[in-house]
């Protein structure tokens, strides 16, 4: 049987390798937390700001302020296209939270979080391919089964409005990868096995949605199982950039091209429109999307099996002295 090996990345070599010493896990997680809250607190403010300055002007919304609905006012303010937008360019700060800590605290260079310049545009575009054939599988299993359906979409999406989404979720992608990859992953496995920074990292990228709608058990195990493929792709291709584009393309595909619910959160416009059967929630995932379902299971784990067969791109090459974990 062929040894399955998860040596370090090569592009953290100079972080690894550095004279001070790994935190304790716990206190990673504690650092990671604090990250995540202080970069919500920074796009919560003008995110509230700019929503409500839009709906100033609509009847619908002012009536259910004024009756004291606040569910269905909160429902108005996150269904259209706009605020959606709005919140996925606001994750820009994520990353530039984490970007700052990084390299003031931590006195980390970018490449250490897996920017490597080298390949950079190559690996970004075959990450796209990987990710939305990805995707594809998922809906076309689906549709295969019969336990959902692809029909034209109620509302439409236009070209500008589609290219907006997909440079949104450029932002929005690279964001939650560099949080949980470039800088989780990479910080807990400078004192702990690669395995052990690969495990932590997923587990809490699959925590933080706790309170998307729709979430359940199998929606957590799902989420945890991208994790995991993220990381390994992360480790196995020697950089970042491939895992932003294919945790990219994956949303946007997703969303704005089959209509499929991306995490339980609300629909926008899309060219197609999934409706998945009620009876067939187990594999389509219900309210959650198909990353609540058993398809994205099996798609997830062929995947993290493909890449733990394989080696690390460049670590033979680069650096063979830290093949040790």
């Amino acid at each position: 049987m062929k040894k399955i090996t998860l040596p370090r990345p090569a592009f953290a070599s100079e972080f690894y390798n550095s004279e001070a010493k790994g935190k304790n896990i716990f206190l990673e997680i504690l650092i990671f937390l604090a990250l995540f809250f202080v970069a919500e607190l920074i796009m919560g403010i003008p995110y509230a700001f700019t929503i409500t300055l839009m709906q100033i002007n609509n009847p619908e919304f002012i009536s259910a302020m004024l009756s004291g609905n606040s569910d269905k006012a909160l429902d108005i303010l996150l269904s259209s296209d706009i605020s959606n937008l709005i919140m996925l360019f606001l994750t820009v700060f994520i990353t530039a939270t984490v970007f700052i800590y990084c390299r003031f605290i931590e006195r980390r260079k970018l490449r250490t979080m897996g920017f490597v310049r080298k390949g950079a545009i190559k690996e970004y575009l075959i990450g796209l391919l990987v990710g939305a054939a990805m995707m594809a599988v998922c809906v076309g299993i689906c549709v295969l089964t019969g336990s959902a359906e692809l029909t034209t979409s109620p509302t439409p999406i236009g070209i500008g409005m589609f290219l907006l989404f997909l440079l949104g979720y450029f932002f929005q992608g690279m964001s939650e990868e560099v949080l949980c990859r470039g800088y989780l992953m990479v910080s807990v496995s400078k004192r702990y096995p690669m395995a052990v920074g690969v495990f932590v990292n997923s587990v809490v990228f699959g925590l933080l949605h706790l309170a998307n709608p729709g979430i359940a058990p199998l929606a957590i195990v799902n989420l945890i199982l991208f994790g995991i493929f993220a990381s390994l792709y992360t480790i196995r291709r020697g950089s970042i950039w491939g895992a932003c584009a294919i945790h990219t393309i994956w949303n946007f595909v997703q969303g704005n091209v089959f209509g499929v619910l991306v995490s339980g959160q609300p629909l926008g416009g899309s060219i197609f429109r999934f409706v998945a059967s009620d009876s067939a929630a187990l594999i389509n995932g219900g309210t959650f999307g198909i990353e609540g379902g058993l398809t994205d299971t099996i798609v997830s784990l062929i995947g993290i099996v493909i890449l733990l067969l394989c080696k690390n791109k460049t670590v033979a090459e680069e650096a063979p002295k830290i093949e040790t974990q």
